[in-house]
């Protein structure tokens, strides 16, 4: 008992010695970080305070109050100044000094101390963030005096560039005026800008200057702002009368004057030539007053204004450009294509005569064909209205040459696209008027079709013939066949040259009804035929069947006789034969069953 108890109380003094191993780890472990912090802020405090005592924010400042000082007008950059002198002083005059005293007195504190404090460590992180602040501040007080000084730089060069441009485009324009000649003189004195674009880009010039010597550079960049906006408007009022010059001087009149070119190069009568100069005339005048207004708003700057007139004037001359071209396509085309409307018109009147024809064929053969034929009438009058038409026009250029009286080629032009489509509506109609009705050829499809189908069964006989030569049977059509091959070759022969076949209705009729009897003949003769040619087959095949029961006695001879009649060509008698022997082995079959 006294054993246990002294084993309990060891282990027992084990474990308070372990907890109390651990608890003072811990409390070392605790006080080398709070030692190791405390050490670190330290030494982060003064290398920062370092670092803020060379940030350049005392530079800074002076180049600020120097520009206030050469702009005291100007209150807004004097009170931002007023602003950053306060800071500075607060930052570096109070702050910075303080912050310097207490980082001093924290290291002579603990300089000869060997044991750290919680407190040093939560003074030292104090400090820390104090300092940190400090910075930031310092940066900020810096970065605010170079947004003053970067925004007066900015507005300088900017209005430097601007200024170089509005020289440049001045020069540009008292360039021109000096190099002007009669028909742009009005346009390019200077005078004209300055009462509007040019006095307002010197103003704005001036005001931009006023306000970056006041060093209100939001109202200096805002000014240039709006100067720059000036600047492309004249730099594109420069472009597009350039643009606008060309067009009116150079562009249209060497338009109109190859429109002058082209009139008098044409071959035309006197009337024709001075019919188409009086609209030159018009056109040049309209052209005339076009150049007047266009300049008259080029030089009130209506720009938008002038390039409508230019445009319109380009649709006149491109309308009278069209209506020369066309004039001259229709005469050429009067001169070059009155031979292939000849040969419409000989197509059209050939057509009409063959319709004619089959109205007479039909007649002939006592079809009814009156609407036909009111319908052939009615379209050889209306052929002759519009070769007559035609015949006028293409021979109107020499008319109107030798009596000297302007043609009117639009009217022309529409007469004669008319005449085609007419004489086309023609050939439709005649075209369908035909196959209403009937004609020799149609006749003559329809005999050459029983012709053909007669000359094919013969055919068909004779390969029977050649395929089969060992049946006796067939070789009796021979002569038939034959015979039946000359009269072929005489309805041919009628039907090519015999003219009386298709004389009348009776005729056609009669020889249709002779190539019908042919045709029911010849298949009438190759069925019988065929049938020979089918009993062959069977006498062979059932020979073949009864050949199976050869080697019995009393089978033999029968057999033997059914092949003496095969190679005899007997071939309804071989047939016959054994299905004589074939029924009698069936009736000794049914008999044995019996038994």
């Amino acid at each position: 008992m006294n054993l246990k108890s002294e084993n309990l109380t060891i282990n027992t003094l084990s474990l308070v010695l372990i907890v109390i191993s651990l608890i003072g780890m811990s409390i070392t472990l605790a006080w080398f970080i709070i030692y190791k912090k405390t050490i670190e802020y330290t030494y982060k405090n003064s290398q920062t305070l370092e670092k803020i005592d060379y940030i350049p924010v005392t530079k800074w400042l002076v180049s600020v109050n120097t520009v206030a000082t050469k702009n005291r007008t100007n209150k807004n950059i004097e009170d931002s100044f007023n602003i950053l002198f306060r800071n500075y002083y607060e930052m570096y005059g109070e702050r910075f000094i303080s912050l310097c005293k207490q980082t001093t007195l924290f290291l002579d504190s603990n300089s000869s101390r060997s044991w750290p404090l919680f407190s040093n460590f939560l003074k030292a992180k104090d400090l820390n963030s104090k300092i940190e602040l400090l910075n930031l501040d310092a940066k900020e007080t810096v970065l605010n005096a170079q947004e003053i000084l970067e925004l007066q730089t900015i507005t300088r060069n900017w209005f430097v560039k601007i200024n170089d441009m509005a020289n440049t485009i001045v020069e540009i324009l008292n360039d021109k005026n000096q190099k002007k000649d009669a028909k742009s003189a009005e346009i390019w004195r200077v005078q004209s800008l300055k009462e509007s674009k040019l006095y307002s880009l010197k103003i704005g010039l001036s005001n931009s200057l006023s306000f970056i010597k006041a060093a209100k550079y939001s109202n200096a960049v805002e000014n240039l702002k709006a100067v720059s906006s000036l600047l492309g408007e004249i730099t594109q009022f420069i472009d597009s009368t350039d643009k606008i010059i060309n067009m009116v001087d150079h562009e249209i009149r060497e338009r109109l004057q190859k429109i002058l070119n082209e009139i008098q190069s044409i071959n035309l009568s006197n009337k024709e030539k001075e019919k188409n100069l009086n609209a030159f005339i018009a056109l040049e005048n309209s052209y005339i007053n076009f150049i007047k207004n266009a300049k008259i708003d080029i030089y009130s700057l209506k720009i938008d204004e002038a390039y409508k007139r230019c445009f319109r004037m380009i649709e006149q001359i491109k309308k009278h450009e069209s209506n020369l071209q066309y004039e001259m396509l229709i005469k050429n085309f009067i001169k070059s294509n009155y031979s292939h409307l000849e040969n419409v018109f000989n197509q059209c009147n050939s057509d009409i005569l063959k319709s004619i024809e089959m109205v007479d064929f039909n007649a002939k053969f006592g079809i009814k064909i009156v609407q036909q034929k009111r319908k052939i009438d009615s379209i050889k009058r209306s052929f002759e209205n519009i070769r007559n038409k035609a015949l006028d026009i293409f021979t109107e250029p020499v008319k109107s040459k030798e009596q000297q009286y302007a043609t009117n080629h639009k009217k022309k032009g529409q007469e004669i696209k008319e005449i085609y489509e007419n004489s086309k509506i023609i050939l439709n109609e005649l075209v369908a008027i035909r196959i209403s009705m009937k004609s020799l050829d149609d006749f003559k499809i329809e005999l050459e079709s029983k012709i053909i189908s007669f000359k094919k069964m013969l055919l068909a006989t004779e390969l029977i013939l050649a395929k089969n030569p060992k049946i006796d049977e067939l070789k009796r059509f021979t002569p038939f066949i034959q015979t039946y091959f000359s009269k072929l070759q005489e309805c041919e022969n009628i039907l090519k040259n015999d003219n009386e076949v298709f004389a009348s209705q009776k005729n056609i009729d009669d020889f249709s009804e002779i190539l019908d009897e042919y045709n029911s003949t010849i298949a009438k003769t190759k069925t019988e035929m065929a049938q020979w040619v089918y009993i062959a087959k069977l006498a062979e095949m059932s020979l073949a069947y009864s050949a199976r029961f050869s080697g019995i006695k009393s089978f033999d001879e029968e057999i033997e006789k059914s092949i003496q009649a095969f190679e005899a060509a007997k071939y309804k008698e071989c047939l016959n034969k054994n299905i004589a022997f074939l029924r009698n082995i069936k009736q000794k079959n049914k008999t044995a069953i019996a038994y």
